[in-house]
């Protein structure tokens, strides 16, 4: 099985789509500069992506890797039971619908050549399973992230891939295909978008009418200046960090509106100014700067990654200067050397040494317990599941019900006392 994080992508990959689709420099910016070092959150991802693909083209459920670390690009991710179970979800969800498929697809590869864009234009499809008796094609896409929940909806990826698969299978007796996003650290429910053939086909045109804007924009940019280009093509929003631009930290456009959204600009001089402190904002105005707020916190992030990046390939940044993360011991001897050492230099007995038997979690024990149902009534009253506290999110990026503020609690209380 291939590292997911080591596969040529096309000049516009599915992944892209929603990017290039909101800014139509976006392809030719991102094609200038060196693609930044994998993120942690990347790597862990791709770790899970790796770890569903495992599970689906054999009979090993993701929970049965607890422990074990995949590898990836820059990182070895330990499998918890956070990314197992996230896998575990998609997993499930993919089994279930297979059961009446003609036949399910894992990690499919298509082109776009079909539709005649001005580049290559492809991508991988995470399932794609067929059901003759329905006449439907599912494409179905996994989504580890937790900070931005991805709606089916009319959303371009997922709509790239749905065409891809189609191409990808002529002749099929085709009359629906269903778009189906897996986020199970958003929502345990899966988002899904039904579109007709001839809807698709059609969408498809918007699609290299769009293409052919990046190919104009990468024609334009020999002959513009740079101000005049930038001001053409380029349009931050959102899309910067949902999809995950790789030219954010050098492009522009992102640059001002993060800084016009966080209120902050720097004066001729360098130094930054501010404007009033938080706590002389009214509600109406916190709610537009958090509304900005993850786009600010990527955009520094893509800053500070690039910053690394370019300081590891040799560029002095004043002020600054390359440090050795903080050195953790391991053992580098081989065990048996290092247990006759202890054993018998320093008295110490296995208890001592050997760290204690963890017992499996609860979504551990159910999931060899057959499942909810089956596992009930043996677990029913043997844990519990406790919030560790809230979080202040958007309204349209959460499914989970709102919680009362615990000032209301409290005076809810002091006034029924």
């Amino acid at each position: 099985m291939t590292d997911h994080g080591a596969r040529s992508h096309a000049t516009w990959s599915a992944s892209s789509t929603a990017r290039n689709w909101a800014c139509p420099g976006a392809l030719t910016l991102a094609g200038q500069i060196e693609q930044p070092p994998e993120s942690l959150a990347a790597a862990w991802g791709t770790a899970c992506h790796q770890l569903a693909e495992r599970c689906l083209r054999g009979k090993a459920n993701p929970m049965d890797y607890i422990g074990e670390v995949e590898q990836t690009q820059s990182f070895s991710i330990e499998v918890d039971e956070e990314l197992a179970q996230c896998a575990q979800d998609y997993v499930d969800y993919v089994r279930e619908a297979s059961r009446a498929a003609d036949w399910v697809k894992i990690e499919e590869r298509f082109s776009l050549e079909t539709v005649k864009p001005p580049f290559d234009a492809g991508g991988t499809a995470d399932a794609v399973v067929y059901t003759s008796a329905l006449k439907l094609l599912e494409v179905i896409d996994l989504k580890g992230g937790r900070g931005v929940r991805v709606d089916a909806k009319e959303n371009p990826q997922g709509r790239t891939y749905a065409l891809g698969a189609l191409l990808a299978h002529p002749g099929l007796d085709v009359d629906k295909v269903q778009v189906t996003i897996v986020q199970p650290r958003v929502s345990r429910t899966p988002k899904v978008e039904i579109i007709h053939v001839a809807d698709l086909i059609e969408w498809a045109n918007d699609l290299k009418a769009k293409m052919h804007l990046a190919d104009q924009a990468r024609r334009e940019i020999q002959v513009c200046g740079p101000d005049v280009w930038e001001d053409r093509w380029l349009r931050a929003g959102d899309h910067c960090s949902k999809t995950f631009c790789p030219a954010m930290a050098t492009c522009p456009a992102a640059r001002k509106k993060a800084l016009a959204e966080a209120r902050v600009w720097f004066s001729p001089e360098g130094d930054m100014q501010r404007p009033n402190s938080p706590d002389t904002f009214p509600p109406e105005e916190l709610a537009k700067i958090l509304d900005a707020a993850d786009m600010i916190q990527d955009w520094l992030n893509a800053v500070r990654a690039y910053a690394h990046a370019q300081a590891e390939g040799g560029v002095v940044i004043p002020g600054y200067q390359l440090a050795d993360k903080r050195a953790i011991r391991k053992w580098s001897a081989p065990e048996t050397e290092v247990l006759s050492a202890l054993f018998l230099m320093a008295d110490l007995l296995p208890d001592d040494v050997y760290a204690p038997r963890k017992l499996k979690s609860p979504a551990q024990i159910e999931k060899m317990l057959g499942g909810p149902k089956k596992a009930g009534s043996v677990l029913d009253g043997l844990y519990s599941k406790e919030s560790s506290g809230t979080n202040l999110v958007a309204v349209g990026k959460t499914d989970r019900p709102a919680v009362t503020p615990s000032v209301n609690q409290f005076f809810t209380a002091e006034k029924d006392a």
